[in-house]
Parts: C-alpha cells; structure tokens; sequence
C-alpha cells in the first residue's frame, strides 16, 4: 500500500503506472460474479458432444480456450443453457486434496460455448472486468490467503459458492485493469519464450 503526505494509507499498489490516480476500490467477488456449481453427466455421455471443463483445465492453462479442453460431453438444449460457459467466467476449483489449492481460479476467453463440471464452479460475468486482470488478482498471494480461509475438509478440502461471495478483493478501474492485464500477459509470454530456450 502507498502513503500520501498525512500518513493515510490508501488502497493502492506501491507500484503503479503513473496515469492513474484515486483508490482501488473493495468489492465482494460477488458484486462482479453469480456462481454456480457444475454439471455431473453419467460417464457413458462422454467422449462426445460440447467441451467440458474440468478442475485439470483450470490449473494446466494460462488461460482456458475451447481448443485447450480436454474433454467433452453429451449435453441436452436445457444443461447447455444452465451450465454454459461464455467468454470472460470466471472458473474456479471447487474441491483439492490440499487446503492450499482450494479456490483456484482461471478465466474462459473464448467465444465457442462449453460447459463446466460438478468438481468446479463458475463465476458468470454479471459486471464490467478485464478477465485477464481478474485470473492475474485471483492468483495472487493477497487474494489466495482471503480465498484459502473460505475452504473447508479434512481429506478433501471444499469451498463453496457462500465462501467465494464472502470474499473481498481491491478493484481498479477497467482503464488500469487493462494496462495491468497487458503487462503481465506480455511478462508470461516472455517467460515462456525463456523457458523454451532454455
């Protein structure tokens, strides 16, 4: 957090690009996400059908796109209209074998529709974000050690939708998210260009 000239903290990083000034904002994840748990088909309905995200799809991708999908499945007219997932969701893990990856979070940037599995839980877009800003402070340490607390189990660790509505980040404005989003999307890429020529 900075400090300006009385001494008051103020909810802003110490780093900032310099453009933009004024206060992050403090905002349930709920007042920008409705959630919802996922579909639990039979397994004679996979294999086929509309792209099915599961708890894998969330932790092995940067970001999840339809392409990245591993499975599929067979869903009826009405399933695909309650459980679709659209460009901008938030998805989130739902259940881990360790309290430290309960919550997890990554976001579907495409524009094909898929759907989401029992084992995770959407956040539908219901509010202005940049999806990219909002997978980048989901991971953060800050927001892993509100999120983490919501979790419940002893072998298995759970959290549910009433925990994630609980939980309170630090917004800024959609102009600074974006520039934020960009920033670092360009820093992985360069990791990962790094890592390939190593």
């Amino acid at each position: 957090m900075a400090e300006n000239k009385e001494k008051k903290v103020l909810n802003v990083p110490n780093l900032r690009f310099p453009e933009f000034e004024g206060e992050w904002e403090e905002h349930y994840l709920s007042d920008y996400l409705d959630f919802k748990n996922g579909l639990n088909p039979k397994p004679e309905r996979f294999g086929k059908g509309i792209k099915f995200i599961s708890v894998m799809d969330i932790l092995n991708n940067a970001v999840i796109t339809n392409d990245c999908i591993r499975a599929s499945v067979d869903v009826s007219e009405e399933e695909l209209l309650s459980f679709c997932v659209e460009n901008g969701d938030i998805l989130f893990q739902r259940s881990s074998e360790t309290l430290e990856d309960v919550g997890r979070a990554n976001v579907y940037m495409d524009n094909k529709p898929a759907v989401f599995g029992g084992f995770v839980i959407r956040g539908k877009k219901k509010a202005e974000y940049d999806p990219l800003f909002f997978r980048y402070l989901l991971a953060s340490p800050f927001a892993r050690k509100k999120i983490i607390p919501m979790g419940a189990g002893a072998q298995h660790f759970n959290i549910g939708q009433e925990g994630l509505n609980k939980v309170k980040l630090h917004f800024a404005l959609l102009d600074e998210q974006k520039k934020i989003a960009r920033l670092l999307s360009l820093l992985d890429e360069r990791i990962a260009t790094q890592n390939k020529i190593i």
